[in-house]
């Protein structure tokens, strides 16, 4: 099976204009070097930080406020924007299951932050974290893959992108 590029990924946001591209052409690049402890802690620091500017992104687009808040604070404030502008699933047994899928990004939404506080670059490191491996920062990049594809699809459904 061939794996995706990094630059195969994000094209729903690329083509979304959710955030500006040279930004997300900074993130990819960072998630592209996975030879080297740095640059997986590096890979991890920006899968965290692609799905917290596209957070922000949407709540700015959806005329609510993202001033301030920290990661985990502004993927609670967006579900709950989503939620209220949301069609209704077809059924009520849908609906429990779609939102048992969209809980979790509330845990995808933790890990990464866990991750990237422990593994990812910043904090003063003085040295990188010796336990990371290829297949943690890539398991990140198809996290935040996922993710955002799935909010961009949604800002598109509601017609706010």
């Amino acid at each position: 099976m061939e794996r995706k590029t990094n630059e195969d990924r994000f094209i729903e946001l690329r083509n979304s204009a959710l955030i500006e591209e040279t930004v997300l052409n900074s993130y990819v690049r960072r998630m592209s070097r996975l030879n080297t402890k740095a640059g997986i802690s590096d890979t991890i620091g920006a899968a965290k930080e692609i799905v917290e500017a596209c957070a922000r992104a949407a709540l700015e687009d959806m005329g609510s406020s993202a001033d301030g808040a920290d990661f985990l604070v502004l993927g609670k404030r967006l579900r709950k924007e989503i939620s209220q502008r949301a069609p209704a699933s077809p059924t009520a047994k849908s609906a429990r299951s779609l939102e048992l899928m969209q809980l979790g990004f509330v845990n995808i939404e933790q890990a990464l932050a866990e991750l990237r506080n422990e593994l990812g670059v910043g904090h003063g490191r003085r040295r990188n974290p010796t336990a990371l491996s290829t297949r943690h920062a890539q398991l990140a990049i198809d996290i935040a893959d996922t993710y955002v594809r799935f909010l961009v699809l949604t800002l598109q459904e509601l017609k706010v992108i």
